[in-house]
């Protein structure tokens, strides 16, 4: 019994110090006022177009020692959050804040709702065993019943400080890490971003390209730039080109774009910078090609007129050429001639038209013969001599001339610029003097077959590193100007001919015995594609001995020589020039063959033959006054002097016994005169007065 009374006591007393300990805290808090400071603020940075959101609970000395703080924050778009946090104050801290964040969209609502509560720091004290004690009852503020305190059911607005109730209770929730706030209530403020436009401009454009339909040439860039207002605003621009083909960007500025679209057709150029999209068609468009045709003149043997004076140097006398017509410089064009003509459609466009126009390229496939000297020379890169189809190369330069048209928006351009037509006036030198040191040199027989193709293309950027090119064709139903897959058109045209040394025609000395060359118009004619070839010019190739021929450097192997030493051998006298080159005719209509020159059967030999008639020989050697066939003829005074002659002027000695004796019985056994005087024209010792004996023909 007394145990228990003691026990009542004892219980009774820790009552009374409670409540006077709640009674004197109660009546510290009444006096210093306590409260809670409850705000949300949000804002929109134009700089970096974000939202952001700051929600904070703070609160006054008082409430610090009994209570942490908390908030939440919730960042809000269309009712849905794109933005929250969540926090309680530090134990020494009177306050806490959380920040929301996101990027801002083109004129929306945002709003910014704080949820504010406070946490008792204190459990089983003042007889709130099992509970935390709510020093200053702010569940007063939300509870009607314990049952109903879950809720922030009081909105603050933007901000406002909220008061205790003064009054204790024992709140039913958990402490600080283990349960929820008492929740005070909750803070509402709203944000309407500005509204955003993305404008698509062109500097050749007037006005907004917005919703329009622009054009660009193809391959020529063709800029856009973008703005979005308000001004101020950073971020990203998303660029997206749709279409039927690929394209390059040669900018990749974040508000501009250079776009290269290289092939025809359709496009769609969407922009988008947080959320906002402006667009803009643009359709590639292409030239057409309107006409494309030459004219190809006839060969022309010169020999002293200007056009000679330009290849056969400029030491008096002048020399002679085999050219294509007659050209002479200046502004006078003769020889292949062509033109181009082309233009775009006369819209407004979007790059420049400046950098785009049309231009010439020309490749050749050449195979060039000359007799030099005795020489065989070839010009050509074919594999096989007789082989158009190969050898192919850039004549000239690429473009065939950098002056070139470009486009002016409703007009037609022609190649070439300025002055049209276009030339070529391929030519060789037959013979002249060296413009280096005037030293003579003739050129006895020359074959030429040289086949070309020229090509008009249409390119942009610089004539010589163009940016895009592209070949043309002249459009029709089978193949409309925008399609580059169903062929391009060229000019296919030849020069060509056999030309020889000939004194029996005046002045020039040079007969052209036949010709390639298709004089007359030429059409474009249409090939599936230009055809390959080596870029290296063909003016970088030299002449070079033809394959199969000797590499002789004896000078008698060539046929002007080998006349005079037959002059100076047999008649012992310097050559008229009368005879020397009607002998030499003779000889260089074999043109480049020296089958036909050289052997027992060749004209060299048949020339020399001929010299054995004549006056001047018989005079000097008496005994051939009446040769094979003659009514005195006596084999045995007329073989003796034939090898006679043949050792005194082709060896330039007396014979030998056993030698004269060999060739005079050959004589008198064969009556092969021709076997006789080749076996000299051949022999080691003729070829040894010269140079070196092989190699030979």
């Amino acid at each position: 019994m007394v145990r228990d009374i003691l026990k009542r006591v004892s219980f009774l007393g820790s009552i009374v110090v409670a409540a006077l300990m709640s009674l004197t805290m109660t009546q510290q808090a009444q006096a210093q006022n306590p409260y809670i400071v409850v705000s949300s603020a949000v804002s929109f940075n134009v700089a970096t177009n974000t939202v952001s959101g700051a929600s904070t609970t703070a609160m006054d000395y008082n409430t610090q020692v009994w209570y942490q703080a908390y908030v939440e924050g919730h960042l809000k778009r269309n009712g849905s959050d794109v933005s929250s946090a969540t926090n309680y104050s530090a134990s020494s801290a009177s306050s806490v804040t959380v920040n929301t964040q996101t990027t801002g969209a083109s004129n929306q609502n945002y709003v910014l709702e704080g949820r504010h509560g406070v946490l008792p720091r204190y459990a089983n004290v003042n007889g709130c065993s099992f509970s935390s004690y709510d020093a200053y009852g702010y569940s007063y503020l939300i509870c009607d019943t314990f049952s109903s305190c879950s809720d922030y059911r009081n909105n603050y607005g933007a901000s406002a400080t909220v008061y205790a109730p003064y009054r204790s209770i024992c709140w039913t929730g958990n402490p600080a890490g283990s349960g929820g706030p008492i929740r005070i209530g909750k803070t509402t403020t709203s944000l309407q971003t500005p509204t955003f436009t993305i404008t698509l401009t062109n500097e050749r454009i007037t006005g907004s390209l917005n919703g329009t339909t622009q054009n660009v040439l193809l391959g020529s860039p063709g800029g856009i730039q973008a703005a979005v207002t308000p001004s101020g605003l950073k971020g990203s621009y998303i660029w997206a080109i749709t279409g039927p083909f690929a394209m390059d960007f040669t900018s990749n500025d974040n508000s501009y774009r250079s776009i290269f679209w290289t092939q025809p057709g359709t496009y769609s150029v969407t922009v988008t910078y947080a959320g906002v999209s402006a667009a803009v068609n643009v359709q590639v468009r292409v030239p057409t090609l309107t006409s494309f045709q030459g004219n190809l003149g006839v060969n022309v043997v010169d020999r002293g007129s200007n056009c000679s004076t330009i290849f056969t140097g400029q030491f008096l006398p002048f020399g002679a050429t085999y050219s294509l017509e007659c050209y002479q410089g200046g502004s006078q064009k003769q020889g292949m001639t062509w033109t181009a003509t082309a233009s775009i459609p006369n819209v407004q466009y979007i790059s420049d038209l400046s950098d785009a126009g049309i231009q010439f390229k020309q490749i050749v496939s050449v195979f060039r013969k000359r007799m030099n000297n005795g020489r065989l020379e070839c010009f050509t890169t074919r594999n096989a001599q007789g082989d158009p189809n190969t050898g192919w190369n850039l004549d000239g330069t690429d473009p065939y001339r950098l002056e070139v048209p470009t486009f002016i928006l409703g007009k037609t351009v022609t190649a070439p610029y300025p002055i049209p037509p276009e030339l070529d006036a391929p030519a060789v030198a037959l013979a002249g003097r060296n413009n280096t040191n005037g030293a003579p040199f003739e050129f006895e027989s020359y074959l030429i077959d040289d086949r070309f193709e020229t090509y008009v293309y249409y390119f942009t950027g610089s004539p010589g590193q163009p940016n895009f090119v592209m070949p043309l064709h002249i459009a029709d139903a089978g193949c409309p100007a925008d399609r580059f897959d169903c062929g391009v058109d060229r000019l296919v045209w030849q020069w060509g001919g056999i030309v020889n040394f000939d004194s029996s025609v005046p002045n020039t000395l040079y007969r052209q015995t036949s010709s390639t060359t298709n004089t007359g118009p030429i059409a474009a004619t249409r090939t599936t594609a230009p055809r390959s070839y080596d870029p290296k010019r063909i003016q970088d190739f030299p002449y070079s001995l033809c394959p199969g021929a000797p590499d002789t450097t004896n000078p008698i192997d060539g046929n002007r020589f080998f006349v005079r030493q037959i002059y100076l051998g047999l008649l012992n006298r310097e050559p008229d020039q009368g005879g020397w080159d009607n002998w030499l005719s003779n000889i260089t209509q074999c043109n480049v063959n020296p089958s036909c020159m050289f052997g027992q059967q060749g004209r060299r030999l048949w020339v020399v033959r001929q010299f054995f008639y004549g006056t001047e020989m018989i005079a000097r050697f008496p005994g051939l006054a009446n040769p094979p066939g003659s009514p005195g003829f006596n084999p045995n005074v007329y073989n003796s002097e034939f090898v006679r002659a043949c050792y005194i002027g082709l060896l330039n000695r007396n014979p030998d016994p056993q030698g004269f004796t060999n060739w005079v019985n050959t004589l008198n056994q064969t009556g092969d005169y021709d076997h006789v005087l080749n076996g000299f024209l051949e022999s080691t010792e003729f070829r040894a007065r010269f140079g070196a004996v092989d190699p030979r023909y």
